[in-house]
């Protein structure tokens, strides 16, 4: 489980990261945020499956985070030095609330509790339809995503080139198109480049890089993206 810890203090937040690498191994934490506001921010960008929130906070509380987020997708543990506000944790659908110092079997407990519900939500979700809808004049027409060689964007459209050789420009963004493909193997390689690792056949370093695709398109690399591009290919080195 991707998890975020979010408290004021630095000890707490120390204390809390040591506790669940010693006792819930299961339990990776992607960032420490020490206020509402940060917290916030990470929860958007790394979207974490567990979220351990203090309270009282120095700018902003823990309520008041969660009541800024446009929707909550994850569990909460709650993690404060005052017993007070457990009434109210339950109206936020709180998993477990706990007191500091945090005992390590609480702790331990509360983990569970969330490898119960992710679990369980995994069990009753739908199995992914490896196909996207693109809009036609006459209603929409269903690809495979395998299919999908890139996406390119043009101003707030985009164009989808598949492995047939079609090309459609959508209304849609190539942001939105990433939202849509997340999971599926595709990389952003550029403002305005998505593209399928599966059909990328060769990397270049000329002209600042550039990556081959399966039917002999050339995509750029932009400077800021290349290390991690980098980084996933070496996924598939032999």
């Amino acid at each position: 489980m991707n998890a975020i810890i979010i408290d004021d203090e630095e000890d707490c937040r120390e204390v809390l990261d040591l506790l669940l690498k010693k006792h819930c191994p299961e339990v990776t934490v992607l960032k420490k945020a020490a206020s509402a506001l940060s917290g916030m921010n990470a929860i958007i960008q790394y979207r974490p499956q567990l979220v351990f929130l203090d309270i009282e906070m120095h700018k902003g509380s823990g309520f008041e985070l969660l009541d800024n987020l446009p929707e909550v997708k994850f569990e909460v543990v709650f993690t404060t030095a005052y017993d007070q506000y457990a009434l109210k944790a339950i109206k936020f659908n709180a998993l477990d609330y706990l007191l500091k110092p945090i005992d390590y079997t609480e702790l331990k407990v509360a983990v569970k509790k969330a490898k119960s519900k992710l679990l369980g939500r995994k069990a009753e979700a739908p199995p992914p339809m490896n196909k996207v809808a693109i809009p036609t004049s006459s209603g929409l027409k269903l690809i495979e995503v395998k299919d999908i060689l890139r996406c390119e964007s043009s101003n707030s459209y985009t164009y989808v080139f598949t492995e047939n050789g079609e090309s459609t420009l959508i209304s849609k963004s190539l942001k939105g198109f990433e939202e849509i493909l997340v999971g599926f193997n595709f990389f952003r390689l550029h403002q305005s480049h998505l593209v399928n690792l599966q059909h990328v056949c060769e990397y270049s370093t000329n002209d600042g890089g550039t990556v081959v695709l399966t039917d002999k398109s050339v995509v750029p690399i932009a400077k800021r993206k290349k290390e991690a591009f980098l980084a996933e290919l070496k996924k598939y080195r032999v």
